[in-house]
C-alpha cells in the first residue's frame, strides 16, 4: 500500500504492485486548511499527516485484498501555527516536528503511579 496526500485535501491509497487506486478520502474541513508538503509518516498501525498550517491528522488505513478502509484517530494543531514543510521524524519514542520557527519534541509521559 502506498499513501499520497495532496493540496486539494485528499488522501489516496494505491496498490504498490498495480498502481490501482484502492481508496480516496477527503479530510473533513475541521482538520485544518493547510496543504500537505510533508510526506505521511507510518508509526505502527497509524499514519501521521502534517499540514502546512501545523495541523497533524492521525488515521489508520487497512488494506484487505483489493480495498482499503479509512478510520480517523484524531487531529491537533501546533500552537505557533507557522509553516510546517518538513516530514516529521521519530526517534527513541519521540515525534519531532519542525516548523519554520520551532522544533517540537512530542513524547508520551510515564504515569507516576
Amino acid at each position: 500500500m502506498f499513501l499520497l496526500t495532496s493540496a486539494d485535501n485528499l488522501m489516496t491509497c494505491l496498490d504498490v504492485t498495480t498502481g490501482q487506486k484502492l481508496l480516496e478520502h477527503e479530510f473533513a474541513p475541521d482538520t485544518g486548511d493547510g496543504v500537505f508538503y510533508a510526506s505521511p509518516l507510518a508509526i505502527r498501525d497509524d499514519v501521521y499527516a502534517l499540514r502546512e498550517d501545523g495541523t497533524m491528522i492521525i488515521f489508520t488505513v487497512r488494506q484487505k485484498e483489493e480495498t482499503c478502509s479509512y478510520a480517523g484517530v484524531g487531529h491537533g494543531r501546533l500552537k505557533d501555527q507557522t509553516h510546517c514543510w518538513a516530514t516529521p521524524a521519530v526517534s527513541n519514542g519521540c515525534l519531532f516536528i519542525r516548523s519554520k520557527t520551532h522544533l517540537y519534541c512530542i513524547a508520551a509521559t510515564k504515569s507516576s503511579e
